[in-house]
């Protein structure tokens, strides 16, 4: 060949690399990525009202100080399951009764999220509430359109004596392939658990140190020697029973000395338990945006594998938000069945993976056990997410064709906050979390399969 032609040559064959290299598509970003910096974005919201978080805080602090009595409305049914007789949350927990015989600074907290299961009839119940401090966790915008005596004149501000905005009413929802995502259920979530750890702070700052759930899973491991030391009393048949209100082993101070029968808690600045929590909360959606999501795309190759193949994905997480975080008519339908927590009992008689299905289970940070010998037994293929590691096979069989462990960050006790100079963390991080990376997976799955 002469210079000239294989010239002519190279020069079309660069062209055409050329060519190919400027038409080449540009991958998309992943869908998982985009939710989970929203929800960040989110959180910055959230953390700008902070101010408003400690004064009600603080109103609300000096009147449990007074009544022991903290009542949980069941509003928005997620909000109240992950928020009361919660690892790394508060013990206390009263009963309601009629508004007269409620003692006069008794607690009240309900949340509201819309497209949900909340229920507007006792929203309005709630309103009506006097004899008490009454704290609605909500967007405003979201509870305008609420009937109140056959009118829609509904005004927040008339009825509670305190509202903590989620900020959702305030910003578009998220979108993806057509279909939008309300973050309004996890807002309420988050700041749920803010305004638990600054009503801690405030309470400090008045002498008292309340007392927090140990995960009953590892107190269970110590034959519940805790629940069974800060209960008011013992249940029939069981090692525990209701919790106290407060401690009466724990000094406020800034210089005593912590002895074997008493702890020394500081008193706590206003915004530094809630700035911690966000931040922490920030930090694992950071991990899963970038070293983690490596681990997301495991989960959703497995559950493409599975649907192309002609089986069915099942999603439950052990804990408090789930599957109440999704509308029961959702819970079946899509890209994924959302199915209760104890789907591996003989008594349970809802949706179950069959052989060769999936079930992805996003834990508590203790090892499932039970499930994972269910699932081998029967032939199902399964994904966990814990953080204790496996405890019934070697690190050589925590990936194989039917079986996938996944460590998470979180800590073992579930709550993830240091009080200093208190036993046990506090606020806990999973049900959070799970709501979170169950969203990122899901819309990361329908995307896969073009749903």
């Amino acid at each position: 060949m002469s210079f000239q032609r294989y010239n002519r040559v190279a020069i079309l064959v660069v062209a055409v690399w050329l060519t190919a290299v400027s038409v080449t598509p540009v991958l998309a970003q992943p869908v998982a990525l985009d939710y989970l910096r929203y929800v960040r974005e989110s959180l910055s919201g959230l953390r700008e009202q902070m101010p408003h978080i400690i004064e009600v805080a603080d109103s609300s602090a000096s009147r449990l100080a007074n009544s022991e009595a903290l009542v949980h409305i069941s509003a928005h049914r997620n909000f109240t399951r992950e928020l009361r007789g919660r690892a790394g949350g508060l013990g206390i927990s009263t009963p309601g009764g009629s508004d007269a015989s409620m003692h006069p600074d008794a607690l009240f907290i309900l949340g509201y999220a819309p497209n949900t299961e909340s229920k507007d009839k006792n929203v309005v119940l709630a309103s009506t509430i006097r004899n008490g401090y009454t704290i609605i966790f909500a967007a405003p915008e979201h509870l305008t359109g609420l009937s109140w005596r056959g009118t829609n004149t509904f005004r927040v501000e008339d009825y509670f004596s305190a509202i903590i905005d989620n900020q959702t009413g305030k910003r578009p929802q998220f979108e993806a392939g057509g279909r939008q995502i309300s973050t309004s259920s996890l807002m309420n979530l988050v700041n749920g658990w803010v305004y638990v750890g600054e009503l801690t702070a405030s309470l400090t700052r008045l002498g008292k140190m309340p007392v927090f759930y140990l995960s009953f899973a590892l107190d269970q491991r110590n034959d519940y020697v805790r629940a069974g030391k800060y209960s008011r009393e013992l249940s029939p048949g069981l090692p525990y029973g209701p919790m106290k209100a407060f401690h009466d082993d724990v000094i406020i101070s800034k210089d005593a000395e912590a002895s074997d029968e008493l702890m020394v808690v500081p008193p706590l600045n206003p915004g530094h338990v809630g700035d911690e929590y966000l931040n922490l909360l920030d930090s694992y959606l950071a991990d899963y945006s970038e070293d983690r999501l490596a681990d997301l795309k495991k989960i959703v190759d497995r559950a493409v594998a599975v649907k192309r193949a002609g089986g069915a994905v099942f999603f439950t997480a052990i804990g408090h938000t789930f599957p109440t975080e999704v509308p029961v008519k959702e819970r079946s339908r899509g890209v994924m069945h959302v199915i209760e927590q104890r789907w591996n009992t003989e008594n349970y008689s809802g949706p179950r993976p069959h052989p060769d299905d999936l079930i992805i289970v996003f834990g508590m940070p203790t090892y499932p056990v039970a499930r994972a010998k269910f699932a081998t037994e029967n032939g199902l293929n399964i994904i966990i997410l814990s953080t204790e590691a496996p405890t019934d096979r070697g690190p050589e069989s925590y990936e194989t064709d039917r079986f996938l462990w996944l460590e998470t960050p979180w800590p073992m006790e579930d709550g993830a906050i240091d009080i200093p100079g208190y036993d046990i963390k506090v606020l806990p991080v999973t049900g959070v979390m799970n709501v979170a990376l169950y969203y990122a997976v899901r819309l990361e799955l329908e995307s896969r399969l073009g749903k």
